[in-house]
């Protein structure tokens, strides 16, 4: 499939069956093309050698989510509505492995922290399958009443961005931007409600530097070969997140790579 965006008309290799479904769901769950939902109309998928019509430009770095339409009732029956839909959410927790009642710490509203991409690359349909994912969750939670504190992080300092960078021959800044700023465009055109705030690492490069000290200070960290790393042993908690086996791991396996 072919789809003409942000830097010209670009190729997607598709693998039949999940791919397909994914993009149907993605279907299903988007606005109708034609309603222009948020002020961004959706375009549609067509076989090679056909034209995807570019849409309406976008507001991709806008703060503020576009409104998610409400059933047409009556105010009062509305708002029992959206109560009721509030009180029935249930999530999957990944630590006990179980469905529980969604409780936020602070009455009608929910932080909400997604990991974003680090932008050495156009980011592909199998990344944008988690970024469509957090979309219907949040719409969810906007639909039923709560104010949401989106936060999506930007990786702009990593291994693969100095490959890149050398490779290129381009500087960090100039490599980053043109990304970020692809993967912020494909957002709006998939109609993804905005994060209200997209920080970046760079940004934040010398509170890492006292979060790391602070670890290491306490015990939690280590230094090896110039770099840190977290020391498991120091966290007897460590690993039950991801029903990690300790006594099948080798010691230092994840230092220098």
């Amino acid at each position: 499939y072919r789809a003409r965006g942000r830097g010209g008309v670009r190729s997607f290799d598709m693998k039949p069956g999940r791919s397909v479904l994914l993009l149907a769901a993605a279907a299903l769950i988007l606005p109708d093309p034609a309603s222009g939902f948020g002020g961004v109309s959706v375009g549609r998928l067509l076989p090679n050698g056909a034209h995807l019509r570019s849409p309406a430009p976008a507001k991709a770095h806008s703060r503020l989510p576009p409104r998610v339409p409400l059933p047409p009732v009556k105010s009062s029956r509305r708002a029992a509505l959206r109560m009721s839909l509030a009180s029935d959410i249930t999530f999957y927790n990944t630590l006990t492995r179980d469905k529980q009642p969604f409780e936020p710490i602070q009455q009608g509203k929910v932080s909400m922290y997604t990991c974003g991409p680090t932008v050495y690359d156009f980011a592909h349909i199998g990344n944008f399958r988690a970024f469509l994912t957090y979309d219907l969750i949040k719409r969810w939670l906007l639909y039923c009443g709560f104010e949401v504190d989106h936060v999506c992080n930007l990786t702009d300092v990593d291994d693969k961005i100095i490959q890149r960078m050398k490779r290129d021959k381009i500087s960090l800044k100039d490599l980053t931007n043109r990304y970020a700023d692809a993967f912020l465009s494909d957002l709006a055109l998939l109609n993804v409600v905005p994060a209200g705030k997209y920080p970046r690492a760079t940004d934040h490069i010398d509170d890492m530097v006292v979060m790391i000290q602070g670890l290491v200070d306490k015990g939690n960290a280590y230094e090896s070969n110039g770099s840190y790393y977290f020391d498991v042993e120091s966290f007897p908690n460590y690993g039950n997140l991801a029903r990690l086996d300790f006594d099948n791991m080798k010691d230092g396996a994840g230092e220098g790579g």
